[in-house]
Order: structure tokens, then sequence, then C-alpha cells
């Protein structure tokens, strides 16, 4: 049910989110969408988040586990560049090079120092100056 509300999303499109860019344009400003196992998540024009889909570890990002089916907005956030999702964990690069993460943090993937899982987001312990950030099922990187 989840994959195919995402994808009926992104098919019809959401009033606010950043206009399809060419190739390069999308290499010098991160990714603008990504989706995890059952969730997705978009930057705005503004450069905040929203996310929606299943929200059973806080991978939404708005403080609750309420599954979401229309994009909601993920707490605290601004001046995001980039984001990525794990399979229910995702995580923003903000501007000045800091990431924060939030959702399931099983194996330590959202970089607080713990693995208590997160619905809203932290800021990764001991990160500056990063570039990119990618997530995978279960885990989360960075380029310095």
């Amino acid at each position: 049910m989840w994959k195919q509300a995402i994808c009926i999303l992104l098919l019809v499109g959401l009033n606010g989110f950043a206009e399809p860019r060419t190739r390069e344009s999308v290499r010098r400003q991160g990714n603008r969408i990504t989706l995890g196992r059952d969730h997705g998540c978009g930057i705005l024009h503004n450069g905040t988040v929203q996310c929606w889909g299943q929200n059973l570890f806080g991978q939404i990002g708005d403080g609750t586990l309420n599954d979401r089916l229309f994009p909601t907005t993920v707490s605290g956030l601004g001046n995001v560049v980039s984001i990525a999702a794990g399979a229910s964990h995702s995580c923003a690069l903000l501007a000045g090079g800091t990431v924060r993460c939030w959702g399931r943090n099983n194996n330590g993937q959202l970089g607080d120092g713990t693995t208590t899982n997160r619905p809203s987001p932290v800021q990764v312990s001991g990160l500056t100056s990063v570039r990119a950030i990618s997530a995978g099922e279960f885990f989360t990187c960075a380029i310095l």
C-alpha cells in the first residue's frame, strides 16, 4: 500500500516541491526527493522537508508514530540541501554542513551515539563540513 501511495504522489507531483532539474543541477544541489522502504521525503523550495508513508519508527520526523498518507512537515528542519532515506530512517544535510537524522536506530544509523528510535530529527554527533550523505537499509554515510 505505501509504495503504491509513494509512486502516485511522485507521478502526480506535490505543490511546493522543487521543480525537475537537469542532471548537472541535481549534482550541485544534492537529492531533492528520497524513498525508504515504506516512506518518502522531499525538500521544499524554502529548505524544509516533508515526509509521508509508514511511520512505525518515527521515520516521518513529525514527532509522532502516526502513519501519514500525505506529506507532513519534519519538525525543526530548515536550510536543507540534501536528503537520504534508509529502510526506516531519514537524514538531512543542512546548508551549514551538519546532518540530522530521525526514525529507526536499531544499528546506530542515526549517528547520535544511541540505538534509540527518534521520531524527530537529532544531530549526528561529531560531523561538520559534510558535503554529501547517503543511506542504506540500516546505515548512513557522509562525505566530508
